[in-house]
This record gives structure tokens, C-alpha cells and sequence, in this order.
């Protein structure tokens, strides 16, 4: 009932009621001939020694939560008992996948603090020396020594607290999560004309999964940006220092503390690597023994995590690189940025979970009110020659919860690593396997 493709159908040749009666009596041997006055949903229509038989439904929900629906599950299994000749007494809206389903989320979540505690306890092993000796960045700020003489130091650096570094943090933040707001629509656009095969449901090695693609260029856009913003405002806040170092005659005093969690032995990154690696292996280990022994993975909703094929392997590979520099900048902003802005722990959490999918709530509170006030959705068609973008909004339902989760997991290891490459990798090769195997993917596998 709340199709967001509706719009295409207000044509005198594609109205929705024209394609309702297409669909009930432009079929071989349809004994019966319905006229817009007389159709009806939820009506047996046709004969099944036909093969005529057929039924509309109108289930008031929105396609993509369309198999969450229980009127729409009910309306499907009874018509496949019917049609298979499936006696049972078990009525067709006694469905037990709820408790199902809030297990398998049970057992996602499990899995995935398993992984994360035995991450965590592999610090304390020595030969590993996955924790870094220095200590981590924490919420109050640099980790450099406080320099302890009484005599104050001269620097246009904005002090941690101040309101101009207030200002910047949180134009910054503002800032980014209207980017990320404004651009996923004109990449997801992008998208089709850079993977051409992949937009038109072809075969292709050459980046295969059609809407991951645009979440791709979305998250390669956002995680450079991402970058270039807290690189640059650090630059520029030392430049000025240089600058007015020079016109007072004084010697400058620069900070470049941000960029403390950047430091990392190359010896335990290589390790952690590895480490990252067989953790991927044990969490995907979880959800093989779990199917062989109940024939059950970890699907929540729209989150998937099935068991391992080689063609979500070889999709993996070509994606995880690029995907990489959005899982590497957002690593580097909460405990690079939010971490050192003075708040509690569990503030950063939170303005971090906030900052990182608050821009995709926008812009699906735009689309869908758009679709519930005017009757069509906000992004429909884009670009020259047009092209259907409305789909890709259903991409950001699942995108949601992960950028939301994905910054908490940043920063709870790196506090038990003192590593930001390591958590950022892990979660990385997790989360976008997730993501594929839960999107089509055209690779000729």
C-alpha cells in the first residue's frame, strides 16, 4: 500500500488500477473478465488446473519491511498452501518467526561480542603485543605531558574547551552530517553510470553488487571528506599559529596531538592484521556451526549473516579496500576528535553514534514525509537521461543501524588496543560482508 515506485503508475496506461486489472485478466484461459468497478483484493481470481489462478493484496506497509509484515505473511502462506493442496489445521496467521527472529538478532549481537571479548582478552598475551605501550587517547584530551611551568605559553591554537574549539568541533560535525545527507541520492545516480553492467542487472567482475555500489561511493566520498576535515582544521590551526608567531616575533608553538592515535608499531599492526583476519574467520565460524547444527545463521531483520560462500568471498575482496577509508576515517574522528573534546565516556558514544548516521535519518525523514503529505516520494527519479534513485533509499534502513553501531566499536577497542587500525579493520571486513550478502550481486559465480 505504501509503494514508494507508486508514482509511476498515475499514467492513463500505468495507473495502479489499470495494472491491477492487467494482472487479473491479461492471462491465457482467464475465464473471468473484471472491470475496474468489480475488482477486488483479496479475492481468488483465475483457476489453478489453469494455471490462471491469482489474488491482489494491498497490505498497508512499506515494501521493504514487506517480509516483517504479518498480514503480508499470512496473505503468502495461505495462498501457497492453496495452491500446493497443503492440508493443515495450523492457521495461516499462526506464525511463530518473531521469536525466530528476535533470537537470530540475539545471537548476531552474541557473536559479535564474542569476538570483541576474545579480541580483548588476546591484549593481555604478550608474544601478540596487540595493545600498544602508549597510553590511549582518552576524553580529557592530549596524552603529551602537561607542561608544568608557570610562566603562560602564547598560542593562537583554539585551548580544548574554548568556544572557538567548540565552534569548530561542532561545525564540524554539523557539517559533515549534511553532506552525508545531501550526496548519497547524486552518488547512488553516480553509481549507474560508473558501473553500467552492474546498473543493468548484467554479469560483471567489475564491481557487482548494484546497490552496494552506491553506499560505496557514499562511503569512499564521506570517509575522504571525513578526513580532509579533521586533517585540514588541525593544518590550518597550526598555520595560524605560524602566521602569528611570525608577526609577533616569537617562537610558534604548534599542537599536533591529534594526531597521536595515528601512531602504531608496524610490527604490531602486521601482527594485529592477522589477528583481525582469524577473528573475521571465528565470527564466520560461529555462523557456520550454527546452521549446521540448528540450519539457522544470524539474519536480523535487515542485517545478514549467513554462512560464508566463495562468491561473497571474491565480492568482499573487490569492495573491502574502498570501503575501508570510510571504517579508517570514522576510527580516526572519535578517538582522534570526539574523544579528546572533554566528555564523559559514555557521551562520546552517544554524539558519536549520533554524528555518524544522523544524516541518513534526515534524509529518509525527508523522502517518507514527502511520500505520507504530497503521495511521492522526495528522490524518485535523477539525473540525464533519468534514472529510478528511489530504490537505493531502502539501502539506508540497515545502513542505519551499523553507522550508528560502528563508531561505539571504534572506540571501545582502540581504548583496549590503543590501536585505530585494528578495530577499524575488524569491523570493516565484518560489516561489509554482512552488507553483501544481503544485497544482489551479479558476479558470474
Amino acid at each position: 500500500y505504501y509503494d514508494e515506485g507508486a508514482y509511476r503508475y498515475k499514467t492513463a496506461s500505468t495507473a495502479l488500477e489499470v495494472i491491477n486489472l492487467r494482472f487479473i485478466n491479461e492471462v491465457d484461459g482467464d475465464p473471468r473478465s473484471v472491470d475496474i468497478n468489480s475488482l477486488k483484493y483479496d479475492y481468488a481470481y483465475g483457476d489453478m488446473a489453469s494455471g490462471t489462478y491469482r489474488m491482489l493484496h494491498r497490505e498497508k506497509t512499506n515494501h521493504a519491511f514487506q517480509m516483517y509484515d504479518a498480514p503480508s505473511i499470512t496473505n503468502t502462506i495461505s495462498f501457497f498452501r492453496e495452491s500446493l493442496s497443503f492440508n493443515t489445521t495450523i492457521k495461516d496467521s499462526s506464525q511463530v518467526w518473531f521469536g525466530k527472529e528476535a533470537f537470530n538478532g540475539v545471537a548476531l549481537v552474541s557473536a559479535f561480542v564474542f569476538v570483541v571479548a576474545l579480541l580483548t582478552t588476546l591484549t593481555y598475551v604478550p608474544v601478540l603485543k596487540l595493545k600498544s605501550e602508549r597510553k590511549a587517547v582518552t576524553n580529557e584530551g592530549t596524552t603529551e605531558e602537561v607542561n608544568t611551568s608557570t610562566e603562560p605559553v602564547k598560542s593562537l591554537i583554539p585551548k580544548s574547551g574554548s568556544y572557538v574549539s567548540k565552534a569548530i568541533f561542532w561545525g564540524s560535525i554539523v557539517l559533515s552530517a549534511i553532506i552525508a545527507c545531501l550526496d548519497f541520492i547524486p552518488l547512488a545516480r553516480l553509481s549507474m553510470d560508473l558501473f553500467k553492467d552492474a546498473a543493468k542487472n548484467n554479469y560483471t567482475f567489475y564491481f557487482p553488487a548494484r546497490m552496494m555500489n552506491a553506499v560505496m561511493l557514499w562511503a569512499v566520498v564521506n570517509g575522504v571528506i571525513g578526513l580532509v576535515i579533521y586533517f585540514g582544521t588541525t593544518l590550518v590551526e597550526n598555520l595560524v599559529e605560524f602566521i602569528g608567531a611570525k608577526k609577533d616575533n616569537r617562537k610558534p608553538v604548534y599542537d599536533f596531538s591529534k594526531f597521536d592515535v595515528l601512531k602504531v608499531n608496524w610490527k604490531s599492526l602486521l601482527i594485529g592484521l592477522g589477528v583481525t583476519v582469524a577473528l573475521f574467520g571465528i565470527f564466520y565460524g560461529l555462523v557456520s556451526l550454527s546452521y549446521l547444527i540448528f540450519h539457522q545463521d544470524f539474519r536480523f531483520m535487515l542485517i545478514s549473516a549467513p554462512p560464508l560462500q566463495p562468491r561473497y568471498i571474491v565480492t568482499w575482496l573487490i569492495y573491502l579496500p574502498l570501503f575501508y577509508i570510510f571504517y579508517f576515517s570514522n576510527a580516526v574522528r572519535v578517538n582522534g576528535s570526539i574523544a579528546r573534546e572533554g566528555f564523559k565516556e559514555w557521551q562520546v558514544y552517544l554524539i558519536s553514534a549520533l554524528a555518524n548516521s544522523i544524516g541518513l535519518v534526515f534524509m529518509l525523514v525527508v523522502n517518507y514525509a514527502n511520500f505520507f503529505i504530497n503521495g511521492e516520494v522526495f528522490y524518485g527519479y535523477r539525473g540525464n537521461p533519468k534514472g529510478e534513485v528511489w530504490l537505493y533509499l531502502n539501502m539506508v534502513f540497515a545502513l542505519i543501524p551499523l553507522m550508528a553501531v560502528l563508531p561505539v566499536l571504534n572506540r571501545f577497542i582502540y581504548k583496549k588496543t590503543n590501536n585505530i587500525y585494528l578495530g577499524s579493520l575488524l569491523v570493516c571486513m565484518l560489516f561489509i560482508m554482512m552488507s553483501l550478502s544481503a544485497s544482489v550481486s551479479y558476479i558470474p559465480m
